[in-house]
């Protein structure tokens, strides 16, 4: 995956850079206003990155797919485990969506770990114009 991005901002540690993203249903997102047309995420400024340049973030095919498996697919499955757990141990409805949330919870909050770990994967390089 290769995208062009322009930095918000940066200070000696982190930069804030944003990726305007396409979208899913055609490029009429003011019409429909279902989605974000941007997203910003934070890098390491290890290149002296300065608020205002252009900048290409790369990432490799395969851990793009990766990292869209654990961030769609792990969390619908710990939804539906966590309900189907729930419901057999205690054959209560109520009890089974509060097991969906809590495997949720918990799936979350280990992607946020693995996320953190897995940053180093993101390459940004500056584009000279």
């Amino acid at each position: 995956m290769e995208k062009n991005g322009y930095v918000v901002s940066s200070d000696e540690k982190t930069v804030k850079i944003r990726i305007d993203r396409e979208s899913a249903c055609g490029g009429n997102c003011a019409h429909c206003k279902g989605c974000s047309s941007e997203m910003i995420f934070e890098y390491e400024n290890s290149c002296g990155f300065k608020a205002g340049e252009t900048v290409k973030v790369l990432m490799d095919d395969k851990k793009f797919l990766k990292k869209s498996f654990l961030g769609y697919g792990l969390l619908i499955i710990s939804l539906i485990a966590g309900g189907i757990l729930g419901y057999l141990l205690f054959e209560s409805e109520v009890i089974s969506a509060l097991f969906s949330l809590l495997s949720l919870v918990v799936v979350l909050l280990v992607l946020r770990k693995v996320q953190k770990a897995d940053d180093k994967e993101i390459k940004v390089e500056r584009i000279l114009s």
